[in-house]
């Protein structure tokens, strides 16, 4: 992962029951100090309004970091180049137009969107969400969406019976999405990840 002095921190105007973490960076890698609010009107299914603000667009330093990604991922499979406006939050959540950096707001639209987390005997469909948290599932490190199903690869390149999701995801607020396998993320060794939909429990 990345190097501790890049990491993002989700700020948390109320306490909320999940928390991020002081010592692990995140996908959400961003300069809060001196950065100049932009917020649009953003509201959860139950009209709960979520605070948010469009990021600037990337510099030379943030296209940099960008490229050397690709080159530590090769399995990455780029969808968009570099642009600014949007995290990862704001491309599930917000439809590309914002960025939302607080942890309150992801636990709002959590609870007002009706997510929950699929169970094991369930299987993640297009569409559902991908969280990643630290290893205690305290801290939420990144989001993204489940694009599709893919049969599962063994070391010796040979195709398995299993199908694993495939994640579409922007990295930061400042670098590009990228298509990639659901446990291929530049995140902290331990990192969990979780499944969220708004799907409907299945009958029994």
């Amino acid at each position: 992962m990345q190097s501790s002095s890049h990491g993002q921190r989700l700020r948390q105007s109320r306490p909320a029951s999940l928390s991020v973490s002081t010592r692990f960076p995140s996908f959400e890698d961003i300069w809060l100090l001196g950065s100049q609010e932009r917020d649009i009107p953003l509201y959860t299914r139950l009209r709960s309004r979520v605070r948010n603000s469009q990021a600037q667009e990337p510099d030379d330093r943030s296209l940099q970091k960008f490229d050397r990604l690709l080159a530590q991922h090769r399995r990455w499979e780029v969808r968009k180049a570099a642009c600014g406006t949007y995290n990862c939050f704001g491309h599930v959540w917000a439809s590309r137009r914002t960025a939302i950096y607080e942890q309150a707001e992801i636990e709002t639209i959590r609870r007002d969107d009706g997510y929950r987390v699929l169970s094991v005997s369930e299987i993640a469909r297009p569409g559902d969400l991908a969280i990643y948290y630290d290893s205690q599932q305290q801290s939420i490190y990144h989001a993204g969406v489940v694009c599709e199903l893919r049969l599962a690869v063994a070391l010796d390149d040979r195709p398995q019976p299993a199908t694993v999701p495939w994640i579409l995801s922007k990295l930061d607020d400042a670098s590009g999405e990228v298509v990639h396998h659901m446990n291929d993320v530049h995140l902290p060794d331990g990192f969990a990840v979780a499944i969220w939909t708004d799907r409907p429990e299945p009958h029994a």
